[in-house]
């Protein structure tokens, strides 16, 4: 899982605090690099690609990350090539992460966490949540890097969650299934929980290894 994470030089860990110790990294965020570089849809597909890997292979390992968003996100490099810049990423910041493997199989939760902008509909709505609110971090880090701007979403006549904004016409279908995928995964109930079988994000990864 390394390649998707920073290595940590020192961690100091309290009863109701920690701080965790990383290199400097010069290139700014991913926030920072959709601020200032021009992309083009092979940019966008090849930064969902990595974005959606390094959370998956966070929920193999039962870690919820719980605040993924661009701030979250470092460029430790970039590769030229002829179309620009194509970043390197790594996620950081577990201030908020969840240790699935410390509690009952297929878990859900009912607090509200997370960055505004950021948080699952179950959030907004006092429903129960798990993977949702990684999966939503994913969709509005992505609404970002589509679009230079946070993600507004409503619920349309059928009861979906969409965005407000209109989504690229280049490979239109493949994102609008990962947003309909990212922003509509089934909410928990008495009945059933979703677990990490139940993830939408190795059919999406695949949709985006291009």
């Amino acid at each position: 899982m390394r390649p998707y994470y920073m290595s940590m030089i020192h961690a100091a860990v309290y009863t109701n605090s920690s701080c965790i110790v990383y290199n400097y990294m010069g290139n700014g965020t991913l926030l920072d690099f959709v601020n200032t570089n021009c992309h083009n849809p092979i940019h966008h597909t090849r930064i969902a690609h990595q974005i959606l890997q390094m959370v998956h292979t966070l929920h193999q390992i039962n870690i919820i990350h719980g605040d993924v968003k661009p701030d979250n996100i470092m460029v430790v490099s970039s590769v030229k090539s002829p179309l620009g810049l194509i970043p390197t990423l790594r996620l950081i910041d577990f201030g908020q992460s969840i240790d699935l493997a410390a509690l009952p199989p297929n878990s859900a939760f009912t607090y509200n966490a997370g960055t505004s902008g950021f948080v699952c509909s179950q959030m907004k709505m006092n429903q129960p949540w798990n993977y949702h609110i990684d999966f939503n971090g994913i969709a509005g880090t992505l609404h970002v890097v589509l679009h230079r701007a946070y993600m507004k979403t409503y619920q349309n006549d059928v009861g979906e969650w969409v965005t407000t904004k209109r989504l690229p016409r280049v490979c239109q279908d493949r994102w609008k299934k990962a947003f309909h995928d990212l922003l509509n995964f089934p909410t928990p109930s008495d009945e059933w929980s979703p677990s990490i079988h139940d993830s939408p994000l190795p059919n999406l990864i695949q949709l985006f290894d291009v």
